[in-house]
C-alpha cells in the first residue's frame, strides 16, 4: 500500500510514544518489526524538516520567538491586550511567515509516496495496542491500523 512520508512520520511518532502493557511479548516484537521500516523514513523526514527550520530561520527571529513564548505563557485574560500591540503583531506575522516557509519547503517531501509495511500486525494485536492506549483518538487509531495492519478501508 502506498502512503506519504508525512503519514509514516506521524505514525512512527505516535507508536514511539505508545504503551504496550496489554500486549504479549510476541506482539511487541511484531510492532517493533513493523516500526523498523517506518523509523528510517520518519528520521529522514525529520532531518529534512530540521534542515529547513535552520536554513529558513529569519535573522533576528529570537526576539519574536521570545515574545510569542511569553504570550503563550500569559493567562487568557491578558492575551487580548498583548495581542493588540504592534510588537506582538509583528512577531506573530514573522512567526506565521516562517512556519509557512518551512511548510512550503518540506511539502514535496511530506507528500512523497512511499510503500508502507505489508500487514505486519494482526487485528488482535492491534486491538491490544488500542487497549493499552485508551487516550488515542479514533483518527490516531485509524492511522496506525492503516499503516501497520494494511487494512485501509
Amino acid at each position: 500500500m502506498k502512503t506519504t512520508t508525512a503519514r509514516i512520520a506521524e505514525t512512527y511518532a505516535l507508536l514511539d510514544r505508545a504503551k504496550c502493557d496489554r500486549m504479549e511479548t510476541a506482539e511487541r516484537v511484531a510492532f517493533v518489526r513493523g516500526m523498523q521500516p517506518l523509523r528510517k523514513i520518519a528520521e529522514e523526514f525529520e532531518q529534512t524538516r530540521r534542515d529547513a527550520i535552520k536554513r529558513l530561520r529569519p535573522e533576528g527571529f529570537d526576539k519574536a520567538e521570545k515574545l510569542i513564548a511569553d504570550f503563550n505563557a500569559m493567562p487568557a485574560e491578558e492575551r487580548g491586550v498583548a495581542v493588540a500591540s504592534a510588537e506582538m503583531q509583528a512577531a506573530l506575522k514573522a512567526n506565521a511567515e516562517y512556519v509557512a516557509a518551512v511548510n512550503d519547503c518540506i511539502a514535496d517531501e511530506a507528500e512523497r509516496e512511499v510503500e508502507s509495511p505489508q500487514g505486519t500486525v494482526s487485528e488482535e494485536t492491534f486491538g491490544r495496542l488500542m487497549e493499552s492506549n485508551p487516550e488515542w483518538t479514533l483518527g490516531q487509531a485509524m492511522l496506525v491500523r492503516d499503516i501497520l495492519c494494511n487494512q485501509e478501508d
